[in-house]
């Protein structure tokens, strides 16, 4: 059996530094013209989509919504989708949003529904005992 030999004392301000080795990915990718115009016009739909939302335009929301997400899809094919959501987006979630509009839609469905009176209901007077 092998022993090994005691550690080496190192005495104060002799200590032996370790190297470290810095790793990169790799330089960051590089757009062409292409792929940049479908980063601005993602934005520029982005920010008309919450024109909308602060005016809230109904009907156009979803239409926007529709051609931010297609855009999306479109950049993740030369972006990775984190990437994408980290510098183009601000954090913003346009799954969520879709959530959100499918919502809205369905309280406004309630509303119309809850509205409108079925006309071959007749009234039904109490019975007073």
């Amino acid at each position: 059996m092998q022993t090994l030999p005691p550690p080496r004392e190192v005495k104060e301000g002799e200590a032996k530094e370790d190297k470290l080795e810095v790793v990169t990915k790799g330089p960051p990718q590089v757009l062409n013209k292409a792929q940049e115009d479908a980063i601005v016009i993602f934005k520029a739909t982005k920010a008309a989509y919450l024109n909308a939302k602060n005016y809230k335009e109904m009907d156009l929301l979803k239409s926007y919504l529709k051609q931010v997400i297609s855009l999306f899809r479109v950049i993740q094919k030369f972006l990775h989708w984190k990437e994408m959501l980290k510098k183009y987006s601000d954090g913003w979630n346009l799954y969520t949003e879709r959530k959100h509009i499918k919502g809205l839609k369905n309280n406004k469905q309630l509303t119309k529904e809850s509205n409108t009176q079925d006309p071959k209901k007749p009234y039904k007077i109490p019975k007073i005992d």
